[in-house]
């Protein structure tokens, strides 16, 4: 750990933009500065829960632009490669799906350099065009989710929200509930479990309930793959669908095996890369930076 930044939860990427042609005349404080702000948005949909974003090393190619033309806000052939460094936050699992942010307007390309040992790394999407596919239309499937047979399970989920729902209320929702966390995650609803504990009774205005909800996975990366959808966001959105009220989440989604001797445990954390000198010398420029 250095600069009070741990390094068990940094994960570094190479990724190439392509650059408007405003962005492609900046100067080099300021191109970084515009290239962080365009990564950070673009992670708040792709990781998990994270505490920073740096970006260093940054190389331009002008392509053909011309920086005496008029400023354009459009993209270019013009590019930049640079080094991307996620800090996540302690306390809660850390995920990134590399998919997602390669599928971005502005992304030529996002390859791993280096993850710590407890840093999941996802690729839902192709990061690269794919080959040209037969256009022929297939039939489209009834349901695209696969039941999963319950002895094959072998990880759950497990995550805590709170809901401003009285027991009552929340057995009366259980099915839309049930349903709007598996569209979340993408499952099956079969695979979510949930079991509630009234919070205050006495008042119906106080009345909330504190959610436990399990989902069932078959293997510990079907498991990971599901955590960045487990946003306070993404599930409100998938409440909102079904006309109940909005979550709180208390406990951030994190993965356990299945023991099936009795019991759970943790799944997904593994030994740590040492990145101290890394990562304090990112947070120093972070700290000149700003």
């Amino acid at each position: 750990q250095a600069y009070d930044v741990p390094d068990e939860r940094v994960a570094t990427f190479a990724v190439t933009l392509k650059l408007t042609a405003t962005q492609a005349c900046m100067q080099a404080t300021e191109l970084q500065g515009s290239i962080h702000d365009t990564l950070d948005s673009h992670l708040q949909d792709a990781a998990s829960e994270f505490h920073t974003v740096q970006v260093t090393n940054p190389v331009k190619d002008l392509g053909s632009v011309q920086c005496a033309r008029r400023d354009s806000h459009e993209l270019s052939d013009a590019t930049a490669s640079v080094t991307m460094v996620v800090v996540f936050k302690e306390g809660a699992a850390s995920a990134i799906d590399l998919g997602k942010v390669g599928a971005q307007a502005d992304v030529v390309s996002v390859a791993t350099l280096m993850v710590a040992g407890s840093v999941v790394v996802i690729e839902s999407v192709p990061t690269t065009p794919a080959p040209a596919a037969d256009t022929t239309p297939a039939p489209t499937p009834a349901n695209t989710k696969t039941p999963v047979p319950a002895e094959e399970f072998t990880h759950e989920v497990k995550m805590k929200v709170n809901l401003p729902y009285s027991l009552a209320e929340f057995e009366d929702n259980k099915d839309k509930l049930v349903a709007a966390f598996a569209d979340a995650a993408g499952v099956e609803a079969s695979q979510v479990s949930m079991t509630a504990t009234e919070k205050d009774a006495r008042r119906r205005l106080l009345a909330s309930v504190d959610v436990d909800v399990t989902i069932k996975m078959a293997s510990e990366s079907a498991a990971a793959a599901v955590l960045g959808s487990l946003s306070a966001e993404s599930i409100n959105a998938k409440l909102s669908e079904q006309g109940l009220e909005q979550a709180t989440v208390l406990e951030a989604a994190s993965v356990e095996t299945i023991d099936v001797g009795g019991g759970s445990g943790a799944g997904v954390l593994a030994p740590a890369v040492a990145l101290a000198t890394l990562v304090a010398a990112l947070s120093a420029a972070a700290a000149a930076h700003n």
